[in-house]
Order: structure tokens, then sequence, then C-alpha cells
């Protein structure tokens, strides 16, 4: 994905947009509402959280870690999916946002990291995890 963009496409600044853009992938992409982590796992990283924000830093700060690689594929696939439908579109702040991920890009940096860290902690109280 990333061969396929002009390097003006890939600078510094573009990659920090795009991070900033992906907080409003939620509003534009129904599908993104369904962005969130489940399993035994979360439950009991979760279990001894008493607030929706506690619940939301440990996510960010102990298990989203280990799941970059997976939502950085998750990200690639649906950039490819939309590069298909939307040559200009989202699909190169997607690429982006995944090689950020890959890179080691701070998490609390990625709105749609804490985005889907915020999902995740309402589903888990709702006992959806």
């Amino acid at each position: 994905l990333l061969a396929a963009m002009p390097d003006s496409a890939k600078s510094a600044a573009a990659r920090a947009a795009a991070l900033k853009r992906s907080k409003y992938w939620r509003a534009e992409y129904q599908f993104a509402d369904s962005w969130f982590e489940a399993g035994d796992d979360v439950n009991a990283l979760l279990a001894a959280a008493k607030t929706k924000k506690q619940r939301v830093a440990l996510l960010l700060d102990r298990y989203l870690p280990d799941r970059r690689e997976w939502w950085a594929g998750k990200l690639a696939w649906t950039a490819d999916a939309l590069r298909e439908d939307t040559p200009e579109g989202d699909w190169r702040d997607m690429a982006l946002v995944a090689d950020a991920l890959l890179a080691g890009a701070p998490l609390r940096d990625i709105p749609l990291m804490t985005h889907i860290a915020d999902l995740t902690a309402v589903a888990a109280a709702a006992g959806a995890a």
C-alpha cells in the first residue's frame, strides 16, 4: 500500500495528519464501531478496574501494545478494500496509521487506538467482551 503512494503522501506531516484524522473514522465508517477487543484475556485484565478511564488506560498500556500487528493488518486490509472504491480517499490514512502502529508510535497518540480501547472498555462493562 505504501509503495502505491507518492512520497509526498508518506511524509512525517502526512503521517501526523493521518493519525489525527483517525479520530473521525468512527463517524465516517460504521464498521469502526465494531472494532474492539474481546475475550478472556481482556476480561481478566479489566476485572479489577473500577472506572471506564481505568479500563481504557489498562488496555492502552498493557493489552493493545501486543496487538499492534493485528490492528495494523486490519487497517491494511481495510485500506486495500477502500482503495478499490476510492483511489484518493482515506485508504492512504489507514495505510499510514497501520505503518505507525508497526513503527511503535505511542498508542495514546493514535486516536483510533483510543477509540478501540474505549469501545473495548464499554463492551467489557456490558459483558459483551
